[in-house]
């Protein structure tokens, strides 16, 4: 049978000598097929990599600690994208997952100015900085990171001046990531 195999032991118990029937206890074939096995033992224990979502789930505040879903303490390591309007051209998977794999980055920040050239509250098409942040989320959430939507206040210097604007904003992308 396949499936057969034979333990001899020496007397001192030190050597094994294990073989399988089906290849007629040839020495050689028999180290190979064992070389093979432990080959795909050893492939099919390997973890698959987790993703920092799969590894600690949704994040929360407990005290002054952000914590994961099994109450641990986390930390988001990551980088900006320094205004979606100026670089979108990084806002993409790829560039994420170089972050996330050869950085050990977990989060993303996606940076919407409000007034810097291209702005959201001045002179930035709000559907195009609405398009990246959904680019920006989707690609995150693909890679298994957690994103920041950053409302960016720099030159206004006044996190007042556009909370109506933020308070509509906000609300919207709260209703449309609610579930991820």
């Amino acid at each position: 049978a396949l499936s057969t195999v034979y333990i001899n032991r020496a007397a001192e118990g030190r050597v094994v000598n294990i073989c399988f029937d089906w290849c007629r206890c040839n020495k050689w074939k028999s180290y190979l097929w064992m070389f093979l096995v432990l080959m795909l033992v050893l492939l099919f224990s390997v973890p698959v990599s987790a993703t920092p979502v799969s590894e600690h789930g949704a994040l929360s505040v407990s005290g002054n600690s952000l914590v994961d879903a099994n109450g641990r303490a986390i930390q988001l390591k990551g980088v900006s994208t320094h205004g979606l309007a100026w670089l979108p051209e990084y806002i993409n998977k790829e560039a994420f997952k170089s972050l996330r794999d050869d950085w050990g980055a977990n989060a993303v920040r996606l940076a919407l100015y409000t007034e810097e050239y291209g702005g959201y509250c001045s002179n930035g098409s709000k559907s195009q900085l609405k398009e990246k942040i959904q680019e920006g989320v989707q690609a995150a959430t693909d890679l298994g990171m957690y994103v920041i939507i950053d409302w960016h206040v720099l030159s206004d210097q006044n996190p007042n001046k556009h909370k109506n604007d933020a308070i509509t904003f906000f609300r919207e992308m709260a209703e449309k990531y609610k579930n991820q």
